[in-house]
């Protein structure tokens, strides 16, 4: 979660807001924070996500012209925020958290086994 949010919340408000406290808050968990406070953190995380919509179109990716898929643990915390957007035409969502840890598992034994001879015989890699 962006260190900015949490800054910023906590200034305004003179409490020590944490990565957990927001993920409670956009998920709609129990939380004995303030109801302001919550509505800030909402507001301002929802600011955020239109940000990286805003920043990807930017990057001329108009998701509103081409699917989406997003992936891992913060793509569950924005799922809302992405699927009431005017910016995302369509989007799925990979809900396994990690999922980027697994694909760049592949992606990273994919390159070794490229770069290793295939005459050891053997498997140097764990399968997962």
């Amino acid at each position: 979660m962006s260190n900015d949010i949490i800054s910023r919340v906590s200034a305004m408000y003179d409490i020590k807001i944490e990565d957990d406290h927001i993920a409670d808050i956009i998920q709609g968990r129990p939380t004995i924070l303030p109801q302001e406070v919550r509505e800030v953190v909402f507001m301002k995380v929802r600011s955020y996500a239109c940000d990286i919509l805003d920043k990807l179109r930017e990057l001329q990716v108009d998701l509103r012209a081409n699917p989406a898929i997003f992936i891992g643990g913060g793509s569950i915390l924005f799922r809302s925020f992405v699927e009431e957007s005017p910016l995302v035409a369509h989007a799925d969502f990979v809900t396994d958290p990690k999922a980027n840890a697994i694909g760049y598992g592949m992606l990273a034994t994919a390159q070794l086994r490229r770069m290793t001879p295939q005459n050891h015989g053997g498997e140097f890699f764990a399968q997962g």
